[in-house]
Formats: structure tokens, C-alpha cells, sequence
């Protein structure tokens, strides 16, 4: 479904306009030019038709504008911090104006640039499009429509100075690694005063490429007095050959026109940054009239969308059902052929993980090949530690990987310690203490309690 945009930039007492046709494809304008702001052609152009999008410009000397830089990025943060850091550099009110900032590259990082234009420029240029019957529903500002033509004319990423010499002012922006880093708005006066101030301009700015590209429907008038006051400095023309496809025969005139050209690639959300928009206020039940309108020309996509969305996701759905279904026979045969019992309900997963637990245990106490060795194999290894000729014997006997806990009866004081002296001799027991030690109740030898950890199964005794 096809798009009709309606694009006007209306500065210095002529409108300059542009017709086009989009799709999700394709951008084509179909009609360009400009005419006198008396002319009653805008208003039959505005009436030809129901367009999809209006689009209008803020003209370039109605903006005050200031690069700025935060130690922040993400948008929420910088809506709240660029109108009051701007109010401190321009003549303007944040409670009488407008203010509008983008990122000076694609890369959203590092500077920005931001506009102030006071309300009631806004509102002036509004009524002055009612009268022609334009209600436009965005705003952009002159500037970033005329610099995005430059851009993709001379080449993304290119180091280059634009000027656009039109009729109301001379838009200059300097790119430099792709990105925005300086701009001039000089108004438009009488020839040799104008010529004076573009070229200070130029001189003045920060990064001065070689290359200076000119254009704009005055290029023709300025350009040599201009070259005559910038000796030494390269300067060349806009490319023939025009960045946004033209109807055959549409415009041959295109490098006076960049302003409407740019708010074409605006309206197609094609515009590139720093792309800086002010806000159309408009009467309660016009934001519901547009809704309403944008709506039903969104309908036939909004359905075709909808019915693929529902067969994808009913294709992916079930094809996870049919994974999910191979998945569970196959953890139900595992189940059945190691576990007991029926195949199914809740919990089989905790039942495996016991049982091989269990399992685990059972065979390193059987084999000795655990990691701190099985309790008889603790109790062989001391065996073969403590002498026969000693004198103990021990009552109770408590294993707790890796810490051994014994209690027992020797004939004397000097016995224990004899025991406790063969067992640290031993690498695989270690941390060995002797605790508890007394004379027994029937005063036969003595009682005592043995404390000591594994240290290393796997070595023999």
C-alpha cells in the first residue's frame, strides 16, 4: 500500500514544496518545485487529495542552536538536562519555547546538537500554512532536512562543509568521521554583506575540511564573490546526481530544493541525525481525528500481520508440542528400564537423582574407591597402623567422611599417647587429637576419645 507525503518548506516569501509516493520499499517524488507564498497553487496541491503525511519545516534563522555534551546518552536523562543547559546560552525562555536535540552521528554517542525556537514562531508559521490550508503533522527543522541531502550526496563518512545558500539564510554544517561537528546559520541581507558573513563563518569554524560543497537556489548569485573571498580553499558544487530518486522529469532544478527533499526522507522516517523535530500543538479531538485516520490506513497491514504472526506461531508451537512429546517418551523408557515401579507422575526426576545417589554411595563403600574410602577400609588401614603388642580397645566408632571419631580404653596414659604417636605416623591420617583422656571408673587403665580426618584414601596404609 502506497504512502502520498506532502512536503513544505515555507521561508524568505516562497514555499518550496514536494510530492511523493513511498511504500515498503521504494521512495519516489513525483513533484518538486517552489512558487511565491501569495501563490494559490499550495493550497489547489493541498486539496488535490488525502495525504498520508504532511510534513513542514521550522525555517533555520527561527532556531537558536548550541552542541552540547553530556557524560549520558540515553534520551530520558539528556529531555531533562538539554533545555535548561541551552537556556543558559541563548536568549530564549524554556516557559516561551520549544526546544529539540538530537546525537551529531549514528553512533548516538559523544555530542549533541540542540535547537530553541520560541512558541510563537511556531505558531506563526502554522497559521501562515492554514492559509494555504497545510496542516502539517511534524515539524523538522529546516537545517537537518538540508544537511541529510548534503550528506548522502557527497557520501556517508565523508569529510566535507556544506553551504546551502537559500533564499531566507545559508545553512553551513561541517562533517567530519561521519558526523556533525559544527553549523552556522547566517540570515540572509544584501549580497555583499551576506557573502562577508558566510565566509567569516566558514573561517571560523573549528574543523575546516578542503572540500566545500555549495548549493541552494542563491549558489548561482553567491558562489563566486564567495570563492573570490575564500582563496585557497577548494570549492565545488552539489553532485548532479540526486540522492533521493526523482520522477523522470521531476525536478531538473533539485540542488535549489534540498529543504523539501530533506522533510520527504523525514517523512518516511529516513532521516538521519541529528535530526531535530518540534512539537505541532494541535486541538483536543485532532490527535483522535489522526488516530483514527492513521488507523484505518494501517488496518489491511495490522491484519496481514496478525494472520502471519498466528501461523508462525502455530507452526513453532507445534513443532516444540512434537519435540516435547519425543523428548518425554524417551525420559519415560530411561525411567522404566532403571526404576521400580509405574512409569509417570510427578517426581521422577528427584526418584533418579536419589537413586544414583544411592547407588554411588553403595558402590564406593563395596569397592573402597570412594573419595575418602568406605568405613571398613578405614578401620583395615588402622588395623595394620597401630601395633598388636598395644595395649587398647576401642568401644565405639563413628565415620563421618572425612573425620573419624573413636572412643576407647587403654591400659595407661603413656598407651594412649603411644597411639596417638603410630596413627600421625601414618600419610593418611591427619589433624590427629586426643581428647577426653581419664583414669577409668574401676581404675583399671584409662578412657579416652580419638578425633582424626582422611587425608588421602588412595594411599596404602
Amino acid at each position: 500500500m502506497a504512502n502520498h507525503i506532502l512536503a513544505i518548506h515555507s521561508a524568505g516569501g516562497e514555499i518550496a514544496f514536494a510530492v511523493a509516493v513511498s511504500t515498503l520499499r521504494s521512495l519516489e517524488v513525483t513533484a518538486l518545485g517552489r512558487v511565491a507564498s501569495s501563490s494559490p497553487v499550495i493550497a489547489e496541491l493541498a486539496g488535490e487529495r488525502s495525504w498520508d503525511r504532511v510534513i513542514a519545516s521550522v525555517p533555520a534563522e527561527q532556531a537558536v542552536h548550541r552542541f552540547l555534551e553530556f557524560p549520558f546518552h540515553d534520551r530520558r536523562r539528556l529531555s531533562q538536562a538539554v533545555g535548561p543547559a541551552l537556556e543558559e546560552h541563548v536568549p530564549l525562555s524554556l516557559d516561551d519555547a520549544a526546544v529539540s536535540f538530537d546525537a551529531t552521528s549514528s553512533t548516538r554517542t559523544g555530542r549533541i546538537l540542540a535547537a530553541m525556537a520560541a512558541r510563537t514562531a511556531i505558531d506563526e508559521q502554522l497559521e501562515a500554512l492554514a492559509a494555504h490550508e497545510i496542516v502539517p503533522e511534524r515539524l523538522v527543522w529546516a537545517p537537518s532536512a538540508v544537511l541529510e541531502i548534503y550528506r548522502r550526496a557527497i557520501g556517508a563518512g565523508k569529510d566535507f562543509v556544506a553551504v546551502d545558500l537559500g533564499e531566507e539564510a545559508a545553512v553551513i554544517g561541517a562533517y567530519r568521521d561521519g558526523a556533525l561537528c559544527g553549523l552556522h546559520v547566517v540570515r540572509r541581507t544584501d549580497d555583499d554583506v551576506f557573502v562577508r558573513n558566510v565566509g567569516w563563518s566558514l573561517r571560523t569554524l573549528e574543523h575546516l575540511p578542503d572540500s566545500i560543497v555549495v548549493g541552494g537556489s542563491r549558489a548561482g548569485d553567491v558562489v563566486g564573490p564567495l570563492a573570490e573571498i575564500l582563496a585557497g580553499l577548494s570549492i565545488e558544487h552539489l553532485p548532479f546526481d540526486c540522492p533521493v530518486q526523482l520522477h523522470e522529469g521531476a525536478a531538473p532544478g533539485w540542488r535549489g530544493l534540498a529543504a523539501p527533499l530533506g522533510l520527504v526522507l523525514a517523512a518516511s522516517g529516513d532521516l538521519g541525525p541529528p535530526a531535530l523535530e518540534f512539537a505541532v500543538e494541535r486541538d483536543d479531538d485532532t490527535p483522535a481525528l489522526e488516530l483514527a485516520g492513521t488507523g484505518r490506513r494501517l488496518a489491511p497491514w495490522a491484519a496481514a500481520a496478525g494472520v502471519l504472526l498466528a501461523a508462525s506461531v502455530g507452526i513453532e508451537q507445534t513443532r516444540v508440542n512434537a519435540q516435547a512429546q519425543r523428548l518425554q517418551e524417551r525420559a519415560d523408557a530411561i525411567y522404566g528400564a532403571v526404576m521400580p515401579g509405574r512409569v509417570g507422575g510427578a517426581g521422577q526426576r528427584v526418584k533418579m537423582e536419589l537413586r544414583v545417589s544411592e547407588l554411588e554411595q553403595r558402590r564406593a563403600e563395596l569397592s573402597g574407591s570412594g573419595p575418602h574410602g568406605s568405613p571398613l577400609a578405614v578401620l583395615v588401614r588402622m588395623s595394620q597402623a597401630v601395633p598388636k603388642q598395644l595395649d587398647v580397645e576401642f568401644e565405639s566408632y563413628i565415620y563421618n567422611p572425612p573425620s573419624v571419631r573413636l572412643r576407647g580404653q587403654g591400659g595407661s596414659f603413656e598407651t594412649v599417647t603411644r597411639l596417638q604417636e603410630v596413627l600421625e605416623s601414618v600419610r593418611t591420617f591427619g589433624d590427629i587429637s586426643v581428647s577426653d583422656v581419664r583414669t577409668a571408673v574401676d581404675g583399671a587403665g584409662v578412657v579416652f576419645e580419638l578425633r582424626f580426618k582422611i587425608e588421602d584414601a588412595q594411599q596404602p596404609a
